[in-house]
């Protein structure tokens, strides 16, 4: 019920407004939701990209170097419950993130 609800937020909803909350949510929330709230942001990456690149700068790639990081370290407590669903979800993430922004993803990092 709770990913109908952030569906319906999506759809109705500016989604250069949802970046910022999904950002937070996805590098302090609960363990458990974290993947699903990255997977709602790479599906936002398309419709938010073209209008607010700088809104995808300041939150979203911050986000996605820390999730690599946690990935690559492993060390971290949120990505040992449920890392196989995180890394998934980070992978889709990354792809949505280099689909809009192309070689100039590689050239932020």
């Amino acid at each position: 019920m709770a990913s109908n609800i952030l569906d319906v937020m999506i759809e109705y909803l500016d989604g250069g407004v949802l970046i910022q909350p999904f950002a937070n949510i996805a590098q302090h929330g609960n363990a458990r939701i974290r993947p699903h709230i990255i997977y709602k942001l790479a599906d936002l990456m398309p419709h938010v990209y073209q209008r607010k690149q700088k809104q995808v700068e300041l939150h979203v790639l911050p986000l996605l170097w820390l999730l690599l990081n946690q990935i690559k370290g492993g060390n971290s407590s949120s990505t040992t419950n449920g890392s196989s669903s995180l890394n998934v979800a980070v992978t889709r993430l990354i792809q949505s993130v280099y689909e809009q922004m192309g070689e100039y993803l590689l050239e932020k990092a």
